[in-house]
């Protein structure tokens, strides 16, 4: 079996475990709102109910996922993304 090196420029445009971390909560939100979108039925107050539930539970996570990526300031993929006390702030300013 051989050992395949890859260039250093190729390594460094792969995305690390912590630039997930990194756009933690636009991972969050919107699973949540497509779910809420496509369970709707035809029962009216069972649906507002789901709807609630799921709404509720997707928005009420982003608070915490901000809290965890604030402690993982710094660039990630290839510097397009940027988390910084500004980034943290801004979303609870509103």
């Amino acid at each position: 079996m051989t050992t395949v090196l890859l260039p250093a420029a190729l390594l460094q445009t792969i995305p690390q475990g912590v630039d997930y971390i990194r756009i933690l909560p636009e991972l969050v939100c919107p699973p949540s709102a497509s779910w809420s979108w496509c369970s709707t039925s035809s029962d009216e107050e069972k649906s507002q109910k789901l709807l609630g539930f799921i709404a509720l539970g997707g928005h009420g996570r982003r608070p915490a996922c901000h809290v965890v990526y604030a402690h993982y300031p710094g660039l990630a993929f290839s510097n397009m993304v940027k988390v910084d006390n500004f980034s943290v702030f801004f979303p609870f300013s509103g």
